[in-house]
């Protein structure tokens, strides 16, 4: 598996954990400093991606290493705006288009899986 996909699969599993973290907090434990902490931490995973895969993407065909920094990116400024606007919310529902089913992946999820499909066609 290319490194990259390592490397943003791990960033997904990290994502999914807070945010069953925060559910938990804030359902059972009724934490809400602890929910928010946990989606804070998601915000920044997202938001630190771009740096994180700078040198990942050497060996991939240029114009997916493009399409690639601008999707990555994307997440980050989403990310990050949820961070300016400081909004609980916002953070929580990052990922997760309006008509969203639980179970099925994120929208970081699907890149990913759309990524390996590039990468690995077989």
């Amino acid at each position: 598996m290319h490194p990259l996909i390592v490397f943003l699969s791990k960033q997904a599993q990290a994502v999914r954990q807070l945010e069953a973290e925060a559910e938990q907090a804030l359902h059972r434990e009724k934490a809400p400093e602890r929910y928010r902490g946990c989606l804070l931490e998601k915000v920044e995973i997202l938001s630190s991606l771009p740096d994180g895969i700078q040198d990942l993407l050497s060996g991939l065909d240029p114009k997916l290493q493009q399409e690639v920094q601008t999707a990555i990116r994307d997440f980050a400024r989403r990310a990050e705006q949820a961070m300016e606007v400081d909004s609980i919310f916002f953070m929580r529902q990052l990922l997760y288009p309006e008509d969203y089913e639980q179970g099925r992946p994120n929208s970081l999820e699907i890149f990913i899986n759309n990524l390996q499909s590039k990468i690995d066609p077989s």
